[in-house]
């Protein structure tokens, strides 16, 4: 927790916990394996570009809860 406040001071992002990183990584597995679309249509129907799918998948990307959101409607 500390790091993480000191990192926001000083306007970095703190890391992504990993078991967080995970579960969305999971998530996005099951969302494209359950409707049987590729990175590209996952991306095209959440109205984004795939480059964000992809950082999400590697865990490269920071949360953003509007696209969490958008992904948890498409969970159902």
């Amino acid at each position: 927790i500390l790091l993480n406040n000191f990192l926001v001071a000083q306007g970095r992002n703190p890391p992504i916990p990993i078991i967080v990183q995970i579960f969305i990584r999971t998530c996005i597995d099951w969302i494209k394996e359950a409707n049987k679309i590729t990175q590209d249509q996952l991306a095209k129907s959440l109205n984004i570009k795939k480059q964000v799918i992809v950082e999400y998948e590697t865990g490269k990307a920071i949360l953003n809860k509007q696209l969490l959101s958008k992904i948890k409607k498409k969970l159902g």
